[in-house]
């Protein structure tokens, strides 16, 4: 547990100290190898604004979720908006107090193919497992489209701060 910690600590500081993140390069591979053009701009700060699962959206008016990109490493972490406030007073209280979700891994973007490796997620049953996705940015908004089992879920994310230049 206490390396978990260590390292959520070690990515927190990578995503925000200024000059610490740094833009994905694709390096051609041998004198032939075309170099692939990168589709999305992911590397920064992200708000989840939408949520689709298999055709029904999902509010996100009582959550905040929030996705640092950086250098080939994700984290993701979302929790109820209104969770300190709650007295604790019955089980309910307490299991929405309970309610923050997250992981953290790395990734990998060819083109529009995007690929989270989970190292940490917060449900330790999906840890190690990669988790593929079509990548489309175009300004402030990324839309991430992933499946989970057979059913389809689009995110939109909107950038809310950008990676700093090199």
């Amino acid at each position: 547990m206490r390396s978990r910690h260590g390292i959520l600590a070690f990515a927190v500081g990578t995503l925000l100290l200024p000059g610490s993140v740094h833009a994905q390069k694709v390096s051609p591979q041998g004198s032939n190898a075309k170099r692939d053009p990168v589709t999305c701009h992911i590397e920064g700060v992200w708000q989840l604004e939408s949520m689709n699962w298999g055709g029904q959206d999902q509010p996100q008016t009582g959550r905040s979720e929030h996705k640092l990109v950086s250098n080939g490493h994700f984290m993701w972490i979302g929790e109820q908006k209104r969770r300190d406030t709650i007295a604790l007073h019955t089980l309910v209280d307490s299991i929405r107090a309970q309610l923050v979700t997250g992981g953290y891994g790395t990734y990998s973007l060819k083109g529009d193919e995007y690929t989270e490796h989970a190292e940490v997620l917060f449900m330790p049953a999906y840890e190690g497992r990669d988790f593929p996705a079509k990548c489309k940015t175009a300004g402030d908004k990324w839309t991430h489209t992933w499946k989970f089992d057979t059913t389809t879920v689009v995110e939109v994310w909107r950038r809310v701060r950008e990676a700093p230049a090199r």
